[in-house]
């Protein structure tokens, strides 16, 4: 294997340091040595040896990032790049996420799990039905699908909840309905083959408005903790021990849930000795609430929990436009016109008639009501996104400054922004910017 030498990087090594004027040497695939520029190493200076040479100046180097929640599951299988990840210095992923993949699986449930897939993380369902070849119904085999292809990253996988309830319950079934003692075993032995077969960890989601395109909560939300239990001791029994969760009240839906949210991970980590990770971010509605919760994790831990939580280091949030998912999809006055191509649906949906008709039809899926409400309360972190996501907009280009200036309702300005950003004669759709998380107050601060 070819040895390589990084010179005249600025070092950052991730150990919390000052970063560094210095060369790096790489051999046989690893890292052998990090040294202050012209200094030797035992006799030897790094220029006389037999390497090829790498010119970093006016470059930082670091080692490769490892971003622990993507869904690359379905573009793994198929994609030897995985950008934009690879085109950010990131050389490990982990899929799996949210409690939602593609294993194990049965053929007639594949569009189910691409349908899962694309409502909880707006993955273009085309794009995975035409990349994803199915070459598996195991996890093992799925684990042996990725190994089948070479890439630029290394890839870690969990068992998602999701895909392991919708495999053991039967998409005939309510997927969300409690499990049988049966079933929870069947659970658990699909949970430690997998582990066994190198599953990095098992995923889970609790918050409901994570949604299939037809509304199904994704199976698992509404898991009773004997469930979560079983299946967290049959991943320690194969040799793994981390559990991600997507909390419930994370978005502010529920403004109790947080908290029993922690409790419970509390007791299952204190119970088990696991480690358990999930997402925190300030919402739109207990904008401190995200303090509180470091404080519950803290005295958690300090009890004996092993407790994390992960954040994102920008606002966090959706796309909603009248091609993806928006607070009108189901709306009677609107599925009329749905089908037509966008610029004729913009057409209809200026029409004033129809306007008032849609404002004033109620959503018809009680699931779409959460994500709804959560858009409602997120209106001073809305911003219209036309030619380029903005990571820190100004506030005063906020939907909430538009409402403050109207005498429209919440909805009615929501409704003709929508229509503003849509651009072009062939209707390119143009989004709003949802910033459901770390954006309540107008800044990153």
């Amino acid at each position: 294997m070819a040895s390589y030498l990084i010179k005249g990087g600025l070092v950052v090594d991730g150990n919390g340091g000052a970063p560094i004027a210095a060369e790096v040497l790489i051999q046989d695939g690893k890292i052998d040595a990090v040294i202050p520029a012209g200094e030797a190493v035992a006799d030897k200076s790094f220029t006389m040896l037999d390497v090829e040479t790498i010119d970093a100046s006016g470059c930082i180097v670091t080692p490769g990032f490892v971003d622990p929640h993507t869904h690359y599951d379905g573009q793994a299988t198929w994609d030897n790049r995985l950008a934009p990840s690879a085109d950010h210095g990131v050389t490990t992923v982990v899929m799996g996420n949210c409690g939602v993949g593609f294993a194990p699986v049965r053929p007639d449930e594949r569009d189910f799990l691409i349908e899962l897939m694309e409502g909880v993380e707006d993955i273009p369902g085309s794009a995975l039905a035409d990349g994803i070849d199915w070459a598996w119904e195991s996890f093992p085999e799925y684990l042996d699908a990725l190994d089948n292809k070479a890439r630029a990253l290394d890839v870690v996988a969990q068992i998602p909840h999701g895909a392991l309830r919708t495999y053991v319950l039967g998409q005939a079934n309510n997927l969300n309905a409690p499990a049988t003692t049966e079933q929870i075993q069947q659970m658990a032995a699909l949970t430690k083959q997998a582990i066994e077969a190198g599953a990095f960890a098992f995923s889970t989601n609790r918050i409901a408005m994570h949604t299939s395109t037809d509304g199904e909560s994704v199976p698992g939300t509404f898991a009773e903790k004997e469930e979560v239990l079983a299946i967290i001791k049959a991943m320690q029994d194969g040799g793994a021990n981390l559990l991600q969760v997507v909390p419930e009240g994370l978005m502010g839906e529920n403004p109790t849930a947080f908290k029993a949210e922690v409790q419970l991970y509390k007791e299952l980590s204190l119970e088990t000795g696991c480690s358990i990770v999930f997402t925190l971010s300030q919402n739109n509605v207990q904008t401190t609430l995200w303090k509180d919760m470091l404080d519950e994790i803290s005295r958690a831990n300090k009890a004996g929990a092993k407790l994390y939580a992960t954040t994102g280091n920008r606002p966090g949030g959706m796309l909603m436009s009248w091609d993806t998912f928006n607070i009108f999809m189901d709306r009677p006055s609107y599925l009329a016109i749905a089908h037509l191509p966008l610029i004729e649906r913009l057409k209809a949906l200026q029409d004033p008639e129809r306007r008032e008709k849609i404002l004033n039809e109620k959503i018809q899926s009680p699931l779409l009501q959460n994500g709804a409400q959560v858009v409602r309360d997120a209106l001073n972190a809305i911003f219209p996104c036309k030619d380029q996501q903005i990571f820190e907009p100004d506030p005063s280009q906020s939907l909430a400054a538009r409402l403050l200036s109207s005498n429209d309702t919440a909805e009615g300005v929501l409704y003709d922004a929508m229509c503003d950003v849509v651009q072009g004669n062939e209707g390119q759709p143009g989004f709003l910017h949802v910033y459901m998380g770390n954006y309540a107050d107008g800044d990153l601060i």
